[in-house]
């Protein structure tokens, strides 16, 4: 069973009151295609919509729509969701990394290393003018990262705003 063409369509137009939704028909057709591809039942297509719509003032993609709906199936009936929300190794889709920096006199190289060599090394860098352990978190490759991915994408698209923003207008 899936969604209804006429449940799918309705809910696309819900989310027409969101920013850069679709100004041409096809654009808007393969967002009910989307939906209706991936929604296992009605009920699914709506709770798939009201999701993006709690969380967004920006018009799905489709990639957006399939995830929240592959996050919503088990709920539905579906099978489960393909990777965990998080997974072992970040914390809410940030991963931590670390890199070894060393300075030569051409610029400076970088080069992933774990925990267990950072505690090893730390003790003869701690004074070293030309090398140092860096500490960064980055985007995990699991489903969480990928939304914190899509919210920094749509942060970066938004104006700025607040009192800061005034001389930029």
């Amino acid at each position: 069973m899936s969604a209804t063409a006429a449940v799918c369509q309705e809910q696309v137009a819900r989310l027409s009151v969101l920013i850069n939704f679709p100004t041409f028909a096809q654009g808007v057709r393969e967002l009910v295609k989307t939906l209706g591809d991936v929604a296992i039942t009605d009920p699914h297509a709506i709770a798939v919509v009201d999701e993006y719509l709690a969380g967004s003032e920006y018009s799905p993609t489709p990639v957006a729509l399939r995830r929240i709906a592959l996050e919503l199936a088990p709920r539905f009936g579906g099978g489960t969701a393909a990777r965990p929300k998080d997974c072992d190794l970040c914390a809410g889709g940030w991963r931590r990394v670390l890199r070894l920096v060393t300075r030569t006199k051409d610029g400076k190289t970088s080069e992933p290393i774990t925990g267990e060599q950072a505690a090893a090394l730390y003790p003869r860098l701690k004074d070293s003018q030309s090398q140092m352990i860096y500490s960064a978190v980055q985007f995990c490759e699991c489903p969480a990262g990928d939304r914190q991915r899509e919210f920094e994408r749509r942060r970066k698209a938004m104006p700025e705003m607040g009192p800061k923003a005034k001389g930029k207008r």
